[in-house]
Order: C-alpha cells, then sequence, then structure tokens
C-alpha cells in the first residue's frame, strides 16, 4: 500500500476551506495510508490567502483532529 501526505487547499474563502478541512480530516481519519496532511500551500502566504496566525489556528485545528506523528 502506498503512504502518502493529504493536502488541504486554504484561501479567502471561509466556506470553502471548511470544506477542505473537515475533507482532509475524514479523509485521514479513513485511511490508515495517510501520513501526514498538509494545511495550506507555500505560495498562498506571498499572496496573503489568510493571515499566518489563522493558518496556525487551522493547522492546530487539523493536528488535534488527526492523530498522526508530526
Amino acid at each position: 500500500m502506498l503512504e502518502g501526505h493529504l493536502g488541504a487547499w486554504i484561501d479567502k474563502n471561509v466556506d470553502r476551506n471548511e470544506r477542505e478541512i473537515d475533507a482532509a480530516i475524514n479523509l485521514a481519519k479513513r485511511n490508515s495510508n495517510a501520513i501526514g496532511v498538509v494545511v495550506g500551500q507555500r505560495d498562498g502566504l506571498p499572496r496573503r490567502a489568510k493571515k499566518v496566525d489563522d493558518l496556525i489556528g487551522l493547522v492546530k485545528r487539523v493536528k488535534k483532529s488527526v492523530q498522526r506523528p508530526g
């Protein structure tokens, strides 16, 4: 079985962000081969898609919901 990371795309749309986060959490919980969840993307911060503090909050939410190392 292949292992990999799930990703949640984060932008300025709060509703879409909630759907992305919820989907990533649910997928990670259902798939043991998901070894981690990536929240946001490296090109999002320069475009100010989300404030850093908001992004940190999303990361903490995912980390609390998904039991993976890291």
